[in-house]
């Protein structure tokens, strides 16, 4: 049996709803192409790895637009992300949580309540396309959850240049693919992320806007995710909290007594 189309849809929408802040808002225009010398590669991954530690455990809530050619769904999520590859989405109705979504990032499990039914499989590339229709492993998944680029690495990067918006970096992915990473031109801070031509991946586009102020780091406020489908997620973040100390079966659920059972890898009944 597969995945239910709604519930395919509401994961879809939940998979990148991530930071979020309810501080002081840092303005942000519309950037002119820099002038200057350019940073180097180098200090550039500095910050990206800060940034990196900086959100590595968090809880947040999110409100998100989904939109595609064949419907459109807007949500709540409260997020729990430890990194490099954990991720809890609880997807709320005026009555409670209606989905919950985890991976640990060696499991994915998922269970649907209104209709009693539990999800588990392997969190691979592979799950995660036939689950959520999103083609990334668990790693990737918590990155963008975190506000951070899909296929960071220490190698494989092109000479920094000045580009629209900030400083233009690119790197070739072991699985074939060109990362394409605008970072701002004071902070390099992401800005927007293009990942093509990647066998694993499915082409996107991923813009981060609004960054605010959480206990001392800049976040990004806004998200806005585009496949080349059309498909769009439209992302907006509020009350986020870092440092949190995160149980370790916050990611992973249980199959509830009674519930159906239905394995994400082969979308068939059964199993325990």
């Amino acid at each position: 049996m597969g995945i239910p189309e709604h519930l395919r849809v509401l994961i879809v929408a939940a998979a990148f709803a991530a930071l979020s802040s309810c501080t002081t808002t840092v303005g942000r225009m519309p950037a002119p192409t820099p002038t200057g010398d350019a940073p180097a590669v180098k200090r550039v991954l500095e910050v990206l790895d800060a940034q990196d530690r900086a959100v590595s455990r968090f809880r947040a809530q999110a409100k998100l637009n989904y939109s595609s050619a064949e419907q459109s769904f807007r949500s709540t999520q409260v997020i729990v992300v430890r990194g490099p590859s954990s991720a809890r989405i609880d997807v709320m109705n005026p009555f409670g949580v209606s989905y919950s979504v985890a991976t640990d990032g060696k499991q994915l499990s998922a269970y649907d309540r209104r209709q009693g039914v539990y999800y588990q499989g392997l969190a691979q590339a592979e799950s995660f396309r036939r689950f959520i229709g999103i083609p990334m492993g668990s790693s990737d998944f918590a990155a963008v959850l975190r506000g951070l680029s899909p296929g960071l690495g220490d190698s494989r990067w092109s000479t920094v240049v000045a580009t629209e918006g900030g400083w233009l970096m690119t790197r070739r992915l072991g699985s074939g693919g060109l990362l394409e990473l605008v970072v701002d031109a004071t902070s390099l801070l992401p800005v927007r992320v293009r990942i093509s031509g990647d066998r694993d991946r499915h082409e996107v586009e991923i813009k981060y806007d609004d960054y605010r102020d959480a206990a001392g780091v800049a976040v990004p406020h806004h998200i806005e995710v585009s496949f080349k489908d059309g498909s769009r997620l439209d992302l907006v973040y509020k009350s986020v909290q870092r440092e949190v100390v995160l149980p370790e079966d916050a990611f992973h659920i249980d199959r509830p007594e009674g519930a159906r059972f239905v394995n994400i890898d082969t979308g068939g009944e059964g199993g325990t």
